[in-house]
C-alpha cells in the first residue's frame, strides 16, 4: 500500500484504516518478543488463514469455544476458567476453551473511552483504577510448551505465584500440564483463572 493510497483509506474508511492498524500493532508487539528470543520463530506453511471472526472481536459469555480459524494449532488444548466474580462476568461457568493460539487477552474500552487499536481475543471488563492493560497478556505456545507472556502491560500477570511482565525482566512464563492458576494483574488482582492444559 502506497501512502497515497493509506492516506485516501484513512479518510475514507476509517473503519477499514483501524482494523489494519490493530493489526499491524500487534505484529510489532509479537516482533518485539522475537527479537527478545522469548519466541520460537516458526515458518508458515502455506497462506494464513483468515480469522473466522471481526478483528477485536467481544468474546460473549454464551461463546464458550475460539473461533477454529484464529491463531495456530499448537498440539494442546487449554481451557480458562474463572476463580473470581470479576473473572466469571467475562467467561461462562465451564470456561473459554482455546484450541489455536495465542489467546490475546485485554481490557474491553469503556463507554467513556475511546475506541482503541487493540487485537484481543478475551476481553476483560475492567474498571478504574484499572489492573487490566488494554493488550495485557496472552496464551501461547512455543518450544516449551504452553506458555503466559506479558504483552508490555503495565502491572503484569502472575503464574502459579510467578510474576511476570510489569516492571519484571521475567516476561513469560510456562503453563505445566494439569491446573495453573493466572491472576490479570497484580497479585491481588480480582481477575483470577484456572487455566487447565492438555495434550490436544
Amino acid at each position: 500500500m502506497t501512502r497515497d493510497e493509506f492516506e485516501h483509506l484513512l479518510t475514507h474508511d476509517p473503519a477499514r484504516t483501524r482494523q489494519y492498524l490493530r493489526s499491524l500493532f500487534e505484529r510489532l508487539r509479537s516482533l518485539t518478543a522475537r527479537v527478545a528470543g522469548e519466541i520460537e520463530v516458526v515458518p508458515q506453511a502455506g497462506p494464513v488463514p483468515p480469522p473466522a471472526a471481526p478483528v477485536g472481536e467481544l468474546i460473549l459469555p454464551a461463546q464458550t469455544e475460539l473461533p477454529g480459524g484464529v491463531g495456530k494449532p499448537a498440539g494442546w488444548a487449554v481451557v480458562v476458567h474463572p476463580l473470581t466474580r470479576k473473572a466469571a462476568e467475562t467467561l461462562p461457568d465451564d470456561g473459554l476453551r482455546a484450541t489455536r493460539f495465542p489467546l490475546r487477552i485485554g481490557r474491553a474500552s469503556g463507554a467513556h473511552e475511546p475506541e482503541a487499536l487493540d487485537l484481543n481475543d478475551l476481553w476483560l471488563l475492567d474498571d478504574k483504577p484499572f489492573s487490566i492493560s488494554r493488550n495485557h497478556c496472552e496464551i501461547d505456545v512455543n518450544h516449551e510448551g504452553p506458555i503466559v507472556r506479558d504483552r508490555g502491560s503495565h502491572l503484569g500477570c502472575v503464574v502459579n505465584d510467578e510474576p511476570i511482565g510489569g516492571r519484571r525482566a521475567e516476561a513469560y512464563a510456562k503453563l505445566h500440564p494439569g491446573d495453573n492458576v493466572l491472576v490479570v494483574g497484580p497479585r491481588m488482582s480480582p481477575y483470577q483463572f484456572r487455566v487447565t492444559v492438555t495434550p490436544a
